[in-house]
């Protein structure tokens, strides 16, 4: 199908994770913790299309879960809403340096919950986290009853990685519903999206940002 555009840089709401966000992160966008670029993006596009059950494959500290909250919360229909937010994440990110056979727990997933409890401590937003490597094990059931509006799969970035949990997730989103898949600049990431939304029904725009961003509807 022919891309379709679904959101731009004028759509951006600036995001509160500057808040909470870890100073070590200012090196991933160098001079700033990308409050008004990058997480940006992920709060005007939950302004927009207001989701009220959101999955996250890949977690980490809990920065654009928080800022897509923040923008749900911000749309018409979800003024006198609660947002259910599921976060999938194996809370490891590499091998240490010599060490390459052993995975280590780099960013355990209390990070992130510390972090929604300081926005979403008066139950806005009911955050269920859990570490799980989703390559490797089934989902929980909670998550596998699926009905998400809104997907955003950052998980592990090998080409066999992005395809699984791009095709594992796809059933569980709504008709009309958006899938995220961050990083598509990712030699592994952007291969395996571009083949996958040829092999689905959807409608799909390759968004540029720092890390650069794939958004796809879900047809019928």
């Amino acid at each position: 199908m022919p891309e379709a555009v679904f959101f731009s840089t004028a759509e951006r709401v600036p995001s509160p994770i500057r808040e909470i966000v870890n100073p070590a992160d200012k090196h991933i966008f160098p001079g700033h913790f990308g409050e008004n670029t990058y997480y940006a993006d992920y709060a005007g596009i939950g302004r927009k299309f207001g989701p009220k059950r959101i999955l996250e494959i890949g977690v980490r500290y809990g920065y654009s879960g928080i800022s897509l909250c923040h923008g749900a919360l911000m749309h018409q229909d979800n003024v006198l809403e609660t947002i259910q937010f599921f976060g999938l994440d194996p809370e490891y990110y590499g091998h240490p340096a010599g060490s390459p056979a052993e995975i280590v727990a780099m960013w355990p997933l209390e990070f992130a919950q510390q972090n929604f409890l300081y926005f979403y401590g008066d139950g806005r937003v009911i955050p269920v986290l859990e570490a799980l490597d989703t390559q490797l094990t089934p989902y929980p059931e909670e998550v596998l009853e699926g009905d998400f509006d809104l997907i955003n799969v950052d998980g592990d970035h090998s080409f066999q990685g992005a395809w699984n949990d791009c095709t594992n997730c796809w059933p569980l989103l709504k008709v009309g519903g958006l899938m995220l898949v961050d990083d598509m600049s990712f030699d592994g990431v952007g291969p395996a999206v571009r083949q996958f939304v040829h092999t689905v029904d959807c409608h799909w725009q390759y968004y540029h940002n720092e890390r650069d961003m794939m958004i796809i509807q879900k047809g019928s």
